[in-house]
């Protein structure tokens, strides 16, 4: 059975927390655990249910897999100097990268959107249903992503069971268009992209920005090779 684990709403402070304990590093990962159950529980009544949620900020942040620590180290180097909006777009990617079912979400939430400028609740859970399987532990998952979603503003509940897309985060910063990039190759399981692609990609639905190569080649986080007449980006 594939891993869920977003088992609760989150609100953005508590991703900005988390970021900032682990560049402070002054606590343990252990202490930031305690240092988040106890800011969540003024938010949560149940233990249950704080500890789900700081499981989420956690697996983001903290507890990374060992394959996608030097991604997390990557956005704690670039969250130091990022503007408060871009910050979101490091949450987001690590969002996609660590947890399969938030990207499959934000996949089928971008497209809806782009065809037709909004999605329907039942249409996105139907295809996830589809994928993962109809059970309870999902559709939980499901409520709890796009509740933070609309929390952090991302998408707008226009009425009823159907959502349009919320406020667009411009991103200035090149190496954050390339994290972004990188953090959709993985979680994609894709070695690469056609350059043409890039302004064009579903799952980053939220963000606005142009990447030149200039900027890839800059970078040094992704690579620019041909493939027949194409250029191709990869991670």
């Amino acid at each position: 059975m594939k891993f869920v684990g977003f088992l609760k709403p989150v609100k953005r402070e508590w991703l900005d927390m988390t970021a900032d304990e682990l560049i402070r590093g002054n606590l343990t990962p252990k202490e930031i655990k305690e240092h988040l159950k106890n800011h969540v529980s003024n938010f949560y009544k149940s233990a249950v249910t704080t500890r789900k949620a700081v499981s989420v900020l956690l697996k983001t942040w903290v507890e990374v897999d060992e394959e996608k620590k030097f991604i997390r180290d990557l956005a704690l180097a670039l969250y130091e100097r990022a503007k408060d909006e871009e910050k979101i777009a490091l949450h987001f990617g690590l969002l996609i990268l660590n947890f399969p079912i938030f990207n499959d979400i934000i996949y089928f939430i971008g497209k809806s959107l782009y065809l037709d400028e909004k999605f329907r609740l039942e249409n996105i859970r139907k295809k996830i249903f589809e994928k993962w399987g109809e059970r309870q532990t999902i559709l939980y998952s499901i409520n709890n992503i796009l509740f933070s979603l609309k929390e952090w503003g991302l998408i707008i509940n226009e009425k009823n069971g159907v959502y349009t897309t919320g406020r667009k985060i411009n991103i200035s910063d090149s190496s954050i268009k390339c994290f972004l990039i990188l953090c959709y190759l993985k979680a994609s399981n894709r070695s690469y992209l056609d350059f043409n692609e890039i302004g064009n990609l579903y799952s980053l639905f939220p963000f606005e920005f142009d990447l030149n190569l200039n900027e890839i080649t800059s970078s040094r986080i992704l690579s620019i090779n041909k493939i027949g007449a194409n250029i191709v980006i990869g991670a």
